[in-house]
């Protein structure tokens, strides 16, 4: 038998991803990614719970996410398939942080092997697919991608047992609205969701009272906040500027259930819908870039852990937003090259 006596396991098999190390890659104990189901190889009692569909969809996967743990009672531990459920789920989600687990298929099959014999119990056929859009390159799952990944990974574990108290739940709702434009087929929705992740962080939320007697709006518009803080994100310059208000204009014209495209800017060389996707897959850079940053900054991630914290950085002067988060992000040059169209538009 592949497993030792008396483990609970899940896996997780993905159609899509693939490895540019091929082999089996040992991130955390009991937790592996390989390119083959070793050490869950199919045999004959695999293939009869299964069937010959489930059992053939199982052999053509591309990647095998499987997590394993020692059984902590002899009845079993009933939370424990949970927990491994939700750990290769979090690393399969950090692989399409780094914009590289996207699959077209999944099977994830929890067991154990309590007395010494292989126990099969649920399977989940179509479960948590992510979608890589039809405009975005392909990427192969490298070394450090995986090393990035796994990072990731322990700090989802750690945000995520707080639930339900307040530590932490402004990234937790802001990861679940990135989770859902991950699933999400339709590109309209797909934008919407990655935008309003992005926006949980940014949080323009704040409004100003116009002084006595001036003029102008009573509040500060949400637009200019997200403009002026969405800077710290991608770069202090009047190009920076112009694109966060037309994506946040995008992103309400969705909300709202208004006519897109007007308020989508043609790019040199593109047609309108193609610009779109273009704007959509900056969204999605945007959003999985800033998560990345807070699961793999371990300061950045304890400034935000509270709402208080979450004011606190942007009360702070830019310089000092700048250095938490890092490098800002080029969402056009990254766009560029994530981008697959027939004419690439020229900015």
């Amino acid at each position: 038998m592949p497993f030792p006596d008396n483990i609970d396991f899940c896996c997780l098999a993905l159609s899509g991803p693939c490895l540019t190390v091929k082999g089996t890659h040992t991130l955390l104990p009991g937790l592996t990614v390989s390119n083959s189901p070793n050490p869950l190889e199919l045999d004959e009692t695999w293939l009869n719970w299964l069937g010959s569909f489930q059992a053939n969809a199982f052999k053509e996967s591309t990647l095998f996410i499987i997590a394993q743990r020692q059984r902590r009672s002899a009845g079993g531990d009933e939370t424990v398939p949970v927990k491994l459920e939700q750990r290769v789920r979090s690393l399969h989600y950090g692989l399409v942080l780094e914009g590289c687990g996207y699959n077209s298929g999944v099977l994830m099959i929890v067991g154990d092997t309590s007395g010494g014999q292989l126990h099969i119990g649920q399977v989940h056929p179509g479960f948590i697919r992510l979608y890589r859009p039809s405009f975005r390159k392909s990427c192969q799952i490298s070394v450090p991608a995986l090393e990035r990944a796994e990072a990731i990974l322990a700090s989802l574990e750690h945000v995520y047992q707080f639930v339900p108290g307040p530590l932490y739940r402004r990234i937790r709702k802001g990861f679940n609205l990135w989770i859902h434009g991950a699933e999400e087929p339709d590109l309209n929705e797909r934008l919407h969701f990655f935008l309003r992740a992005a926006e949980a962080i940014i949080r323009p939320t704040i409004a100003r009272r116009r002084r006595r007697g001036s003029r102008g709006p009573r509040w500060r518009a949400i637009t200019d906040t997200f403009k002026t803080r969405g800077q710290t994100f991608i770069g202090q310059s009047a190009r920076s500027c112009r694109l966060l208000q037309q994506l946040y204009e995008i992103r309400s014209s969705i909300e709202h259930v208004q006519d897109i495209l007007p308020k989508v800017h043609k790019l040199k060389g593109a047609s309108p819908e193609e610009t779109f996707k273009f704007r959509a897959l900056q969204c999605e850079i945007l959003a999985s870039a800033i998560y990345s940053r807070i699961f793999t900054n371990d300061a950045l991630r304890e400034r935000l852990r509270t709402e208080q914290g979450v004011e606190g950085f942007w009360r702070r002067r830019d310089a000092s937003r700048a250095a938490l988060f890092g490098e800002s992000i080029d969402l056009n040059a990254a766009a560029h090259r994530e981008f697959i169209s027939m004419s690439p538009p020229d900015l």
